[in-house]
């Protein structure tokens, strides 16, 4: 739903702007952030639309996302 992906994009500027500076011990450590989610599509596009809230576009190298294989 347009109105779902919209938060979550909102959401992740919003905590990007809150918590952004913290992205600097990685950078300086030369690793990134790893993002959890599980293996359902929609669990899968949510992060994705968080993603490109907090890191901007492109999102692709900023992190690594690890997927829960739901049984």
């Amino acid at each position: 739903m347009p109105f779902g992906r919209q938060q979550l994009f909102d959401l992740g500027v919003s905590l990007h702007m809150k918590f952004g500076f913290l992205l600097q011990n990685f950078t300086e450590s030369d690793t990134i952030p790893v993002f959890r989610t599980e293996s359902q599509n929609r669990m899968l596009a949510s992060a994705l639309n968080f993603a490109i809230g907090f890191f901007g576009y492109p999102y692709e190298g900023q992190y690594q996302q690890s997927i829960t294989i739901e049984a």
